[in-house]
């Protein structure tokens, strides 16, 4: 019965977050704008900057921000395989963006802040959850001794 509840209630939700509406200017949601930037979209961030904000475009932190996100969308094992470098270098990227971002007060412009936001907490997630150490169970270990140091 407990089960059948969070069942239903992790169900409604899904459906709440995947459902999504335009109001009368025809904009985006919250629960769309929440979605990380795949499927194209960073092409999508690409176009924008480029338009708004020429200058940005060609920066540094641009280019890597957007192969990290390539890398993401198109190349996992290369993704998961940047070194400590280059992912300090894309964090520090972002953080400039981000502030760049912040600067235009249009409504695109904060729309595409919160995918940028969301994008980066969620590849930094994977980047520390891929660390986790991983036993060989092909080893000969003595289960007891480890059972018992935990």
């Amino acid at each position: 019965m407990v089960a059948a509840t969070m069942l239903a209630n992790v169900t409604a939700k899904a459906e709440t977050v995947s459902t999504t509406k335009a109001d009368s200017n025809k904009t985006k949601t919250t629960n769309e704008l929440s979605k990380l930037l795949v499927n194209g979209q960073e092409k999508e961030l690409a176009n924008f900057i480029n338009t708004q904000s020429p200058e940005l475009a060609t920066t540094k932190e641009i280019v890597l921000i957007n192969k990290v996100l390539n890398l993401y969308n198109n190349n996992s094992s290369a993704f998961f395989n940047l070194n400590t470098q280059e992912k300090t270098d894309f964090n520090n990227a972002v953080v400039i963006f981000v502030k760049n971002l912040e600067e235009n007060k249009t409504k695109e412009a904060t729309n595409w802040l919160i995918k940028v936001k969301y994008t980066y907490n969620t590849i930094n997630f994977l980047w520390s959850i891929n660390q986790v150490e991983i036993l060989d169970n092909n080893q000969e270990t003595n289960s007891d001794a480890e059972v018992t140091a935990i």
